[in-house]
């Protein structure tokens, strides 16, 4: 169960990080406990599956990554982990899933692309066609962006 810290912790992890060289010093300085127990308590939220994980988040609208296209392929399970190895190594995809087919939508992999233009994108799509040895997919394009938003964490933790 979550006491009051861990939900302060919870909630300063929740807001933009710092940019320093010692991001958790000023979060513990901010909640007014030591730094050994700031990453004490991480660690406990950790291992009872609080937290997943602590990551940055690039904003690719505010770099030149412009153009996105989420790929959909059809990957037989013979050539699942060639396939995702494939794009899990080019730096350009944020998100791989697998998904579970339909009749009407065979498609199980799906990947996320970035590049700074369609051209880019296109010839990252075909080099993982290539590499993993898939023809079978589709491209679907960005055309516009919806705002993203955040669930307000305080209601989550309530």
């Amino acid at each position: 169960m979550l006491d009051a810290l861990d939900k302060q912790i919870i909630i300063a992890l929740s807001e933009e990080l710092p940019i320093t060289t010692e991001p958790f010093k000023e979060i513990s300085n901010q909640l007014n406990i030591p730094l050994e127990t700031l990453l004490h308590r991480l660690g406990q939220l950790q291992a009872f599956g609080y937290l997943k994980r602590i990551s940055p988040i690039l904003n690719h609208y505010k770099t030149k990554y412009i153009h996105n296209a989420m790929t959909a392929w059809i990957v037989p399970q013979h050539q699942l982990a060639v396939t995702l190895q494939v794009m899990q190594s080019n730096m350009n995809i944020s998100h791989i899933y697998e998904r579970v087919t339909y009749e009407d939508w065979p498609y199980n992999v799906f990947g996320m692309i970035h590049g700074t233009s369609e051209a880019e994108v296109r010839e990252i799509i075909d080099e993982i066609s290539h590499k993993a040895a898939i023809q079978d997919f589709v491209v679907l394009y960005t055309e516009k962006q919806w705002k993203k938003t955040s669930p307000c964490i305080t209601t989550l933790i309530d």
